[in-house]
């Protein structure tokens, strides 16, 4: 019938998620979890089944199951973190758990539905730009050539130190102000010209 159907295809979406999937009852026993989850905790998942995270991890709690739990079961709301999982020294994975109470389940009880989604490679390469962006800024701020950057507009979004020693402006003097104000009116025909055509080649504004 239909609604042996719908749950096989819940079954199947559940076991084909790479994200992991969990749902507790209010005294915390595991209802349901797929398996992304059950690998995770290295459990089988008739194994998780109606057990609480002390019978399944006993004295050493798993942050990405158990954290959370109890400000989601007191005030009803949304709970978002990240965890770090760490594996195999040195290896580590970043977790980004989102957890939210639902109720009612049949029996009349509230609960806590987990999901856990694996941004380890995207943490990385935050970090990556992030150390990118430190070394640029370290070189623009170090250099003897004067530096701006203009969004679309021709407003400054930076301006280098070494402004206020050449020219006599400051960072804050020029912060938000237009590119073409220090222009002499004679020249600021060309020189918007030239940016407008520089932004369509180059698509920046340094």
């Amino acid at each position: 019938d239909l609604s042996r159907r719908n749950h096989a295809l819940l079954d199947a979406v559940l076991g084909e998620m790479s994200d992991v999937v969990y749902v507790k009852d209010q005294d915390g026993r595991y209802l349901l979890v797929n398996p992304s989850g059950a690998e995770i905790m290295g459990k089988a998942i008739h194994e998780v089944i109606g057990k609480t995270d002390q019978e399944i991890f006993g004295i050493h709690p798993h942050a990405l199951f158990v954290e959370g739990d109890a400000q989601v079961m007191q005030s009803g709301g949304t709970q978002a973190f990240e965890v770090e999982v760490q594996e195999q020294h040195p290896v580590s994975r970043t977790f980004l758990v989102t957890k939210d109470s639902f109720g009612s389940l049949p029996d009349g009880q509230n609960g806590v539905l987990g999901f856990a989604r694996d941004i380890t490679f995207r943490k990385a390469a935050e970090l990556i730009i992030q150390e990118r962006e430190k070394r640029f800024r370290a070189i623009m701020e170090n250099a003897y050539d004067l530096i701006t950057e203009a969004d679309s507009e021709g407003r400054f979004l930076y301006v280098s130190p070494n402004f206020k020693e050449s020219l006599g402006y400051s960072s804050q003097d020029l912060l938000g102000t237009s590119v073409f104000a220090p222009v002499h009116p004679e020249d600021r025909d060309r020189v918007v010209a030239e940016f407008c055509q520089g932004m369509k080649t180059q698509g920046s504004g340094r």
